[in-house]
């Protein structure tokens, strides 16, 4: 018996089924919680108050996401400056472009119209 035991602590169930009691249980907390977070059962309803609280709370997270933006866009700027540098500085024989490269033009002008064919055809009914 001391042997199945010793066998039976080693070697555990591969499979072993969850215990009911196990599983978390819904509280009364965890209720009144969920009713104090919204006690509108309609979501798309809001007081005028809520509504400018929550826009002013997006146009300042708007306002930090642009600061941030900003700030990564710098620091991308002044790594890649940096690497450029150590790049030159290890590599003599290489120069820098002093001609910065031109960014592709966002509004590029319309395509030329079609020329008209120079020798039309003056018999329409006649194949070429």
């Amino acid at each position: 018996i001391d042997l199945l035991a010793a066998e039976a602590k080693s070697d555990p169930d591969p499979n072993p089924s969850p215990s009911p009691s196990l599983s978390p249980a819904p509280t009364l907390a965890a209720s009144l919680n969920r009713t104090q977070m919204n006690p509108n059962p309609n979501p798309n309803y809001s007081s005028p108050g809520e509504e400018s609280e929550r826009s002013s709370v997006l146009e300042r997270d708007v306002q930090q996401l642009d600061n941030e933006i900003a700030a990564l866009r710098r620091s991308i700027e002044k790594t890649a400056e940096a690497r450029t540098a150590a790049f030159l500085r290890s590599n003599p024989n290489l120069k820098p472009n002093p001609q910065p490269i031109p960014s592709p033009n966002p509004n590029p002008s319309p395509s030329p119209s079609p020329k008209p064919n120079p020798n039309p055809n003056p018999n329409p009914n006649r194949n070429p």
